[in-house]
């Protein structure tokens, strides 16, 4: 049997055993000859634990919240955050490398959720995928932060005016773990091994958190460290678009084309592989010198360093043509089927084997101090300063090779990989088929991210009647994004002087022999997970800038290392909010809220380099288009908002709360679409793209409407419906701006080609209507007989409905959670299912004919034995069923496939 037939008969199993009738349990009792035994006393360990926390942070709350908790210090449910999110109503998803890396709450794409840590913006340099290469996103990359030291995820999906604005899907606080809240001296430690199915390897993972208080617990610290590696073997098909058929392909084809016609522009198969390294280091600090006064200071450093080599076997349809004078080229056969070439048998088509290497350093800090001063039995104040700071530096260098292949690209299905093979003699594995054109990529560029706040927050217990306290205070901030992109770029002339190698100029506009810098590339089980999988070699041969470095240090290559001023960009956003907001409570504590208002004041700096489009030249070799001159350009301008809110919850009987949330709220643009730079540019025959920022750009302005209504029907059980209604204004979209025509020098040859270029940048647009309901149920089955009792399920349902179908990225319409598990004294055992109707999904997009990531489940397993009352084993195992990422056109064309196999944990944990 399959693993994955295992593991879906073991998902019927226990399902099957969560839906027990009543009767079944009673006939066990007669069975037994007795009723089930009463127990005077219950110790809530575990899965159980953890849900009871979040229901007592869920039914507490006046605002809508939902919580994940960790059952003990350092025992957190999922390694990653992300992945423990995803449990949670409502909220999505995004993976890099199959990892969870950012969320989606409610449909909203990552950079309409908030996320904090422990109440303050955290610093972040997330890039949503590889062609967003601005780096300029508000969300927050969840593969940095570890989950070792996280006590608690909340996710306030209703605002109040004491919360930053931000967060129109949601606001998500990661809590880290703090002394006198433990109030114990306590050590939580954990050795893991992780073992990764694509690369068949296994890394290190460990943790140590320690914990002491002091002086009559008047004070105590924490710390901890935490590092992990990861081996990456992401197995990954890749297409650019389907590219409408211009003159050059008529030429091939014929002029009787149908129309819209179009053909596959590229097709890539390979990898990207390596190894991934995070360390975390926590520090924590609470002093209480009198019993109204507390002091503290939180401290959490991160490094996250990325590895990876992209070996691609890649074919270029677009670019035929001979690499000596005299070569065959040209098509030899062809099929269209639906507009689309689904079978193209071509000579001298560019066979673009390289090997890029991506290497990423990303470092945090994150640092605060504030105090809790209680004067008087009627006000509270409380302060605090805090900076934080994210800093990437990238680097990714590729040797330029172009083979001239005879080869056959064939689609059984345009939704699937196209197979590819070889004919007429072309031997891919000859490696003096492949020439060197240049060397090019990025070295050493940077970007940073820096948040500096400062709050005041006051609360008065006024004890009027229905107004039961009121809460007023203020904050600033200063967050400042900074890019500095430095390109390096060696043509092949003077690559191959460097190398002491002979320089070919009648050879593809001028190449070398690229022979001594091929290696051999094999990927047993290459696709092994892919449904859609076609025909195509999993052994071929790459280029390595390595090797091409071993010869010619990176620190002689200083002349040709510049920096690209056109993409690079300085955003500073000054913000002063000051806010109001009066809680009330009535009917003997079963009617309570609050009702507030919110005024931020924003003052925003764009600093960059406008591009002169008039001097544009463009490199063969390294596909790549150059800005000649720029000038510095600076834009300011400031805005305020009021942002009212109410929040009101109703006790209807002891087991059922109704809640209503009623806000406007806001979330600013992300810093790279607000800097004046150009953040995607490439024209060439093809292809002509040019993108750039708008630092003109209003905020998004959202009013929702929140309606829900829970039953805690039992311990650690909940029924639950809420209803959602946002009405976003100045949504922001892709504009077209007018043509206009740029005048491009071809490095390689001199030669001046002309293009008619209509850019595009974002524009704010018309309203948005977004709409859904959520639907949970959860419910431990303690009164089955024993074993049975230890059975417990968890499902929710999200519906996202949104009025139109060109705005608005991520919005996946069903979503649900599907978990089942078993507890006793000794085992946890967790099974989970999480599924995602598909998305659009915005990236550089060539040719308009769009990307839908399609519908994705994949189901999880975690797994504890407490051998003793101190020692845990551990095992968790994610994509059981070996699911694959698969991104399809609007014309149902594929565009992209990820296969990351699955992945293991197992080791010990220990706590005392």
């Amino acid at each position: 049997m399959s693993m994955q037939n295992k593991v879906v008969g073991g998902v019927a199993a226990l399902l099957s055993a969560l839906f027990l009738p009543a009767s079944f349990a009673q006939s066990v009792d007669n069975e037994a000859g007795s009723s089930a035994e009463v127990l005077e006393e219950v110790v809530v360990t575990g899965i159980r634990k953890s849900l009871q926390q979040s229901h007592e942070i869920k039914r507490d709350a006046e605002n809508l919240v939902d919580a994940i908790s960790a059952t003990d210090i350092g025992k957190f449910p999922d390694e990653n955050l992300a992945e423990s999110l995803q449990r949670i109503t409502g909220v999505q998803i995004t993976r890099s490398r199959g990892e969870g890396q950012s969320v989606t709450v409610r449909g909203l794409n990552p950079d309409f959720t908030r996320v904090q840590l422990n109440g303050r913006t955290a610093a972040s340099v997330t890039a949503r995928n590889i062609f967003d290469l601005t780096g300029g996103r508000r969300s927050f990359d969840f593969t940095s932060l570890a989950s070792d030291f996280v006590s608690t995820l909340e996710v306030h999906k209703t605002p109040t005016a004491d919360m930053e604005e931000g967060g129109i899907a949601a606001t998500v606080d990661v809590r880290t773990a703090r002394p006198l809240d433990i109030g114990r001296r306590s050590i939580a430690a954990s050795v893991y091994g992780v073992y990764e199915e694509n690369p068949d390897d296994i890394d290190p993972k460990f943790s140590v958190l320690y914990t002491d208080v002091l002086a009559d617990d008047r004070a105590g610290f924490t710390v901890g460290f935490s590092r992990s590696e990861r081996s990456v073997d992401a197995h990954e098909y890749e297409a650019f678009g389907v590219e409408p058929a211009n003159q050059r392909f008529r030429d091939y084809f014929g002029d009787d084309l149908p129309a819209g016609a179009g053909f596959n522009h590229a097709s890539n198969y390979g990898t990207n592989s390596g190894t991934r390294e995070r360390i975390n280091a926590l520090a924590a600090l609470q002093v209480r010198p009198t019993d109204n006064l507390e002091l503290w200071f939180d401290g959490l450093y991160s490094e996250f360093d990325s590895s990876l080599q992209r070996a691609q076997n890649s074919h270029r349809f677009t670019n035929m043509n001979p690499a000596r004078a005299g070569d065959p080229v040209g098509l030899v056969n062809s099929e269209i089927s639906g507009g689309l070439a689904t079978l193209i048998d071509a000579d001298s088509v560019d066979h673009r084997n390289n090997n890029r290497r991506e290497d990423t350093r990303d470092e945090s800090y994150h640092l605060s101090f504030g105090g809790e001063w209680t004067p008087t039995d009627r006000l509270t104040a409380e302060a605090e300063l805090s900076y934080s700071s994210a800093k990437r530096k990238s680097s990714e260098l590729s040797l330029e090779v172009i083979g001239r292949a005879s080869v056959v690209s064939a689609y059984d299905d345009p939704s699937g990989i196209p197979s590819i093979s070889y004919t007429r003699g072309y031997d891919p594995f000859n490696a003096d088929n492949f020439r060197a054109v240049g060397l090019n990529g990025r070295v050493g560029s940077t970007l940073e991210d820096e948040n500096f706040d400062v709050r005041l927050d006051l609360d008065l217990d006024v004890d009027a009647g229905f107004l039961s306290t009121i809460e007023f205070g203020g904050k600033y901030s200063d967050r400042e994004r900074e890019r500095i992109k430095r390109d390096v770029g060696v043509g092949a002339e003077a690559l191959a002087g460097l190398l002491g190698l002979q320089y070919d100029a009648d050879v593809e506009n001028g190449s070398f022999n690229a022979a001594p810098f091929m290696v051999e590339f094999n990927q047993s089980g290459f696709f092994g997970g892919a449904d859609s999988a076609g025909s195509f070699p999993s052994r071929y041969l790459v280029s390595s800038s390595d090797l091409v470095l071993d010869q010619v240090p990176l620190s002689s290559l200083g002349s040709y290392i510049s920096e690209d001023r056109a993409a690079g960009f300085n955003v500073q956003e000054e913000v002063l909010a000051g806010y109001l907001k009066a809680n009330f409570e009535g009917a003997d504590g079963r009617f309570s809220g609050n009702v507030g208002v919110r005024v931020v004041h924003t003052d925003l700096t764009s600093a960059g380099y406008g591009s002169d489009l008039g001097s544009l030249s463009r490199s063969i070799g390294g596909s790549r288009t150059i800005v000649g001159r720029t000038s510095e350009v600076s834009e300011s301008r400031s805005y305020t908002e009021v942002l009212p809110s109410l929040n009101m919850r109703f006790e209807l009987t002891d087991d059922v709360v109704a809640r209503l949330g009623l806000a406007r709220t806001m979330a600013r643009p992300t810093l790279s679409q607000l800097s004046p730079a150009i953040s995607s540019l490439d024209v060439r025959p093809g292809i002509q793209n040019i993108a750039m920022g708008n630092p003109g750009l209003k905020p998004f302005i959202s009013d929702q409407i929140d309606v829900s209504l829970s039953w805690y029907f039992a311990e650690s059980s909940r029924v639950s419906a809420a209803f959602f209604y946002k009405d976003i204004d100045d949504i922001i979209v892709s504009g077209q701006l007018d043509p206009i025509t740029v005048m491009l020098t071809v490095e390689e040859t001199g030669a001046r080609e002309q293009y008619s270029v209509s850019p595009q940048a974002p524009v704010n647009s018309d309203s948005e209507v977004l709409k859904g309901f959520e639907l949970s149920y959860e419910q431990a089955f303690t009164t089955l007989p024993s074993p049975f009792n230890g059975l417990g399920i968890l499902a929710n349902y999200t519906y996202v409905d949104k009025a139109s179908d060109s705005q608005l990225d991520s919005v996946s319409k069903d979503n649900y959670n599907l978990t089942g598990y078993y507890e006793d004294d000794r085992l946890s055992v967790r099974l989970a299912y999480n599924y995602r109707s598909g998305y659009t999904f915005s990236f550089v997009n060539f040719f308009g004919d769009g990307a839908e990531i399609q519908e994705f489940g994949q189901l999880d397993m975690s797994a504890q034995y407490s051998i003793t009352d101190n020692f845990d084993l551990v095992f968790e195992a994610l994509n059981l069923t070996e699911e694959t990422v698969v991104t399809l056109n609007d014309n149902g064309v594929n565009r992209g496939v990820e296969d990351v196999g699955i992945r293991l944990t197992f080791g010990l944990r220990a706590n005392y």
